[in-house]
């Protein structure tokens, strides 16, 4: 296994496949988004720590969203990972 792969050796291991099932879910959905925006939103993850949800939230947004009309299916599909939005940003409805 090596270092990229074993979550021991690099604890960002789980978050690389979290996002990259993320990605998926997306393109899943119908958002366009490609390998290369998921791994810069990996390397982003060094200078935004996903603890930080707020900052987290909207650099995620800004990577992974290239239209418009994705934003709702963005905010639905990260809803269904359950993970929390930041009150401040959370859509209406």
């Amino acid at each position: 296994m090596t270092n990229l792969q074993s979550p021991i050796s690099n604890p960002r291991g789980y978050l690389l496949g979290h996002l990259l099932r993320f990605g998926q879910m997306l393109r899943l959905m119908g958002v366009a988004v490609s390998l290369r925006q998921v791994l810069d939103l990996v390397e982003a993850t060094h200078h935004v720590p996903i603890t930080e949800q707020l900052n987290f939230y909207c650099a995620a947004r800004a990577q992974l969203v290239n239209r418009r009309e994705d934003l709702p299916v963005f905010d639905q599909a990260l809803g269904l990972l359950a993970l929390d939005q930041p009150a401040a940003i959370r859509p209406e409805g």
